[in-house]
């Protein structure tokens, strides 16, 4: 059911016109302005987002633009809080689609800053295939209340991920006070599609501040259906799972806004303190999961594996698996209402 609903959904998406290809093949991630370079992932999501060139080493943008990446890129431009991408992480403000030529290409922020920052608006949005996404890092901007790890959208774009790893970033809240909205995965503020994705070792880190609502994986707030066909969760954490009834956290998908999860896969050694593999606030629909693996070894404070506050149903298929040696202080792997 979950794989038929998948592909329904993502042929109704806004990737509809496949234009230019831009072949990056440049491992060094140089200041923009630098010429004779190989072209880099920068300068050509830099050049797809303006539809011209501004990166003379690679080719202009035009439209959807297709970026094939043939060779692993570690980001190394330091500077914060610019929105241009030339500095930090890289700034997506058009449909962009980036492949990995080959499976064990990985991008890398070394934790200088987040990988990707999506936004301009519900019809802006990125598709990627075939790659890791790792040491992603954001410890907020100051004014910063949206945090992402790997992935921060905000106005509402959309992320595809396929055949995706997502493995050892971190938000680090350590000097933020305000109430957060936070995942050390990917915060999707508008329509999150998936399918053959892992979340490994993703962590949150430092006290909570009152009133933040965060998730190991990833946090989904679009008014549409989330469907994830292949997940693993794998050691996603939230280090401060103190019982505070003002702060929401979960190790794994986190649905925060009205909509509706299918999903099928399997999570183990999760942490949080709201379901360490999921939760679903008050305003959230249905959540129906197939496991295709067991559910081993969870912890929280409320549910160890499962927190479900909705008055929509959770339907879990277990498909021949388990619930094994998951813990929580009440529930051990249900806690909430309807399932």
């Amino acid at each position: 059911m979950v794989a038929r609903y998948f592909l329904f959904v993502l042929l109704l998406l806004p990737f509809v016109t496949f234009c230019d290809v831009i072949t990056a093949d440049g491992s060094v991630d140089y200041t923009i302005g630098t010429t004779g370079q190989s072209c880099s992932l920068r300068g050509a999501i830099i050049n797809a987002n303006a539809d011209s060139i501004i990166d003379t080493n690679c080719p202009t943008g035009n439209g959807t633009d297709t970026i094939l990446l043939t060779t692993s890129f570690t980001l190394s431009v330091t500077g914060r809080g610019e929105n241009i991408g030339h500095q930090g992480d890289l700034d997506v403000t058009s449909n962009i689609i980036i492949i990995g030529s080959s499976p064990d290409i990985t991008i890398s922020a070394n934790n200088i800053d987040r990988i990707f920052d999506v936004f301009g608006g519900h019809l802006v949005g990125i598709k990627l295939e075939n790659l890791t996404l790792t040491n992603g890092y954001d410890n907020g901007f100051p004014g910063d209340v949206n945090m992402g790890g790997a992935i921060r959208t905000t106005t509402e774009p959309y992320v595809i991920l396929d055949n995706v790893k997502v493995l050892s970033n971190t938000v680090d809240l350590s000097s933020k006070f305000e109430a957060i909205q936070a995942s050390a995965g990917v915060l999707a503020a508008g329509i999150f599609r998936a399918s053959n994705v892992e979340f490994r070792n993703n962590r949150v880190i430092g006290n909570i501040p009152s009133g933040s609502v965060i998730s190991g994986a990833v946090s989904l707030y679009a008014d549409t259906d989330t469907i994830i066909d292949g997940f693993v969760l794998d050691s996603n954490s939230i280090n401060d799972t103190s019982v505070s009834n003002n702060i929401v956290s979960t190790g794994g998908f986190g649905l925060f806004g009205p909509n509706r999860l299918l999903a099928n896969g399997y999570a183990i050694n999760n942490r949080g303190k709201n379901g360490g593999v999921a939760f679903a606030g008050s305003l959230s629909q249905e959540m129906v999961v197939r496991l295709t693996g067991d559910m081993e070894s969870n912890t929280a404070d409320l549910g160890g594996c499962f927190d479900h506050r909705s008055s929509f149903p959770l339907i879990v298929e277990l498909d021949g698996h388990s619930f094994l040696n998951n813990y929580a202080r009440i529930g051990g792997v249900f806690y909430g209402q309807n399932l």
